[in-house]
């Protein structure tokens, strides 16, 4: 079954994001087998929301610089739903 990201931007949303050990044993096991395929929806986009949220609390005062080609009104809203 195809699963729609916008419905998983949704979902993602409302999920607790990923603790940082969790993000840390994900990359850690990636990059350990040599990297992989994963689903964008189900997997990197939740990845990707949990280090944001991380890094947007930084209380040391630390600047996130994001750099891409498209970023649409659904995702810049979801970047600003991530900072505290």
């Amino acid at each position: 079954m195809r699963v729609s990201c916008e419905n998983a931007v949704c979902d993602a949303l409302q999920q607790v994001p990923w603790s940082s050990e969790n993000v840390d044993r994900q990359l850690t096991d990636v990059l350990g087998n040599g990297g992989g395929l994963f689903d964008g929806c189900l997997y990197i986009y939740p990845m990707w929301l949990s280090v944001l949220r991380h890094w947007f609390s930084r209380a040391d005062g630390a600047t996130v610089y994001i750099s891409t080609p498209l970023l649409d009104p659904v995702r810049l809203a979801v970047i600003f739903t991530c900072i505290h």
